[in-house]
């Protein structure tokens, strides 16, 4: 039998070379979890290079140790699709799309992850149980500056909400309670005087809120 002349190998070799040059760079894909209002939010980058990564693999599972979630318990399953809090057991739906025209527009959370969102509702629902739960994971820069899918801080949630105890807590805290803090750059004084929440009105002003900032509207708190 007459062997493969070594020229053939060289000739398949380049063709494969040129094949690969030529070959379209693969798609970018993006993850996302679904929060409260139904809605699809996009993973901060680290986390989704690390899904990516797992799921390329063909694991089944991938434990989040990146960005938000470092040094906390969540893990998502590419089986399911589902996303796990191990403390709380708390599950979300995942999804991952590939290419940009099939990739939803979306609110890239400054969380990435479902926890700032559970700890606004908490805020404007008055569960001082969850807030004070959710509440250590979380600095006071980014109490500062996060903000949830409807660009809520966590205390323009609480006072919007009528929440006393957690604004009195947040206060204490040191975060911000002049300057916007929610749609249409209202303020957290905006917030709790369009609901009627005098209490809460009289803490803020107390406090240094500024009462003449104006929103998009062009309002001043009443």
């Amino acid at each position: 039998m007459e062997q493969t002349p070594k020229s053939l190998g060289s000739s398949n070799s380049k063709k494969l070379t040129l094949s690969i040059g030529h070959s379209r760079h693969p798609e970018p894909a993006s993850w996302l979890w679904r929060n409260d209002e139904k809605e699809w939010t996009a993973f901060d980058k680290e986390t989704t290079l690390e899904l990516e990564q797992s799921f390329l693999k063909k694991q089944q599972m991938c434990k989040l140790t990146k960005g938000f979630f470092a040094g906390k318990a969540y893990v998502v399953y590419f089986t399911t699709m589902r996303q796990k809090n191990l403390d709380t057991g708390n599950e979300r739906r995942v999804k991952r799309n590939v290419g940009d025209k099939k990739t939803p527009k979306v609110q890239v959370a400054r969380t990435a992850g479902s926890e700032f969102e559970d700890l606004c509702s908490s805020a404007f629902d008055r569960n001082i149980k969850q807030f004070y739960e959710l509440i250590p994971f979380f600095s006071l820069d980014q109490l500062k500056s996060y903000r949830n899918n409807r660009d809520q801080t966590v205390l323009y949630c609480a006072t919007m909400g009528g929440s006393v105890d957690i604004t009195r807590k947040l206060i204490s805290m040191k975060v911000n309670i002049s300057g916007p803090q929610g749609p249409k750059n209202s303020t957290p004084l905006h917030a709790a005087s369009w609901k009627g929440h005098a209490e809460i009105v009289a803490m803020l002003l107390f406090h240094g809120a500024d009462p003449q900032l104006r929103n998009e509207m062009v309002l001043i708190f009443i």
